[in-house]
């Protein structure tokens, strides 16, 4: 049985809420003074840290721990979803690196959730002076056998070896919903910033997208018992505010997963995930360069996305797509980017 607290608001510190889903075995509340959406009762946070597979009482030593006793969600996102392409990470620099006024090699970046280091080793390859930290042990022979981990601190936020004003970027993708305390998460990155740094909070979870307002949304995967936090573009931007951050831009975009993937496509991706994350290990242990078409094989290519690229028309209805959705912040997830105010 789960370990549970009961919280205020964790970003008003309201105890006036309403009941609005019932998700995964926990309860979704919204504030009624702010419209912040979170899971009350919350797991406590012991119970919160084991499910990233890494726990404050757990004495195994870290190169004897089971890197696949991890959640099936972690085991499909990683195995499958989460090799990036080189040039749209790229692109992601290019834009980070032009509002921070910085080149590659002057620049000091942090990438705050950097996983398996994908996006991580994208910026060493371009010179930058990049870190990264997580939450959890489950990615480490993923660093290992990448030779990053001299260069990524795992563990508690309040361990972490950062001074203040030290970075020139941070970059935090796909985080947001796990931030257990997210006033004192983002104000953490507004402390390790430069006055006029550049904060990348990318792939949040919307909870106002049009297809859970719609009822069509199963939330992909952003349930408890790791994700605790939902906002709506109305909700990041505030908190941001409210820690000393000037948004510069902010899109939604996206649609959920059980759109282009069939039921039957999502059960054998999970139940490949295991194997699949073998294999990705074996490449990563023979030193291959990986690809993106190597991962998006015929088993996990949308049966709708491959008639349309037959057709010479993904392109073109995925950005009319994001452009709709973004007129009414109804995609899937919302990307922000932000400077710290000097």
């Amino acid at each position: 049985m789960n370990k549970t607290l009961l919280i205020a608001c964790p970003l008003c510190d309201s105890s006036h809420h309403k009941t609005l889903y019932k998700l995964n075995g926990w309860t979704l509340v919204k504030c009624l003074a702010c419209d912040f959406v979170f899971v009350n009762p919350r797991p406590t946070i012991e119970e919160f840290e084991r499910g990233f597979g890494r726990s404050e009482t757990d004495q195994t030593p870290p190169d004897e721990r089971d890197i696949f006793n991890v959640t099936e969600s972690f085991q499909a996102y990683y195995a499958h979803g989460h090799v990036q392409e080189t040039e749209k990470i790229q692109k992601i620099l290019d834009t980070l690196l032009h509002h921070a006024g910085r080149d590659p090699n002057t620049c000091r970046l942090l990438d705050f959730g950097c996983g398996d280091g994908t996006f991580l080793t994208h910026a060493l390859s371009l010179h930058m002076d990049a870190y990264g930290y997580d939450i959890g042990n489950w990615n480490q022979a993923f660093l290992q056998v990448k030779g990053l981990s001299p260069r990524v601190f795992i563990g508690p936020l309040h361990d972490t070896p950062y001074t203040a004003a030290s970075f020139d970027i941070v970059y935090a993708n796909a985080v947001m919903g796990h931030f257990y305390d997210p006033q004192r998460e983002i104000a953490y990155f507004s402390k390790i910033l430069k006055p006029g740094g550049i904060l990348a909070v990318m792939s949040t979870p919307n909870i106002n997208s049009l297809f859970i307002r719609l009822g069509v949304d199963s939330f992909d995967g952003n349930v408890p018992l790791t994700h605790v936090s939902f906002f709506s573009p109305d909700t990041l931007l505030r908190v941001l505010q409210q820690n000393s951050f000037q948004p510069i831009s902010m899109k939604t975009w996206g649609v959920p997963l059980r759109l282009t993937f069939p039921p039957v496509f999502q059960t054998i991706m999970q139940h490949f995930g295991r194997k699949s994350l073998e294999k990705k290990l074996t490449y990563y242990e023979s030193d291959c360069e990986l690809s993106t078409e190597e991962w998006q094989d015929s088993l996990l290519q949308s049966p709708l996305s491959r008639l349309l690229k037959t057709c010479h028309m993904y392109d073109i209805v995925k950005k009319s797509c994001n452009i709709f959705l973004n007129a009414f912040d109804g995609g899937q997830v919302i990307d922000v980017i932000a400077v710290k105010k000097s």
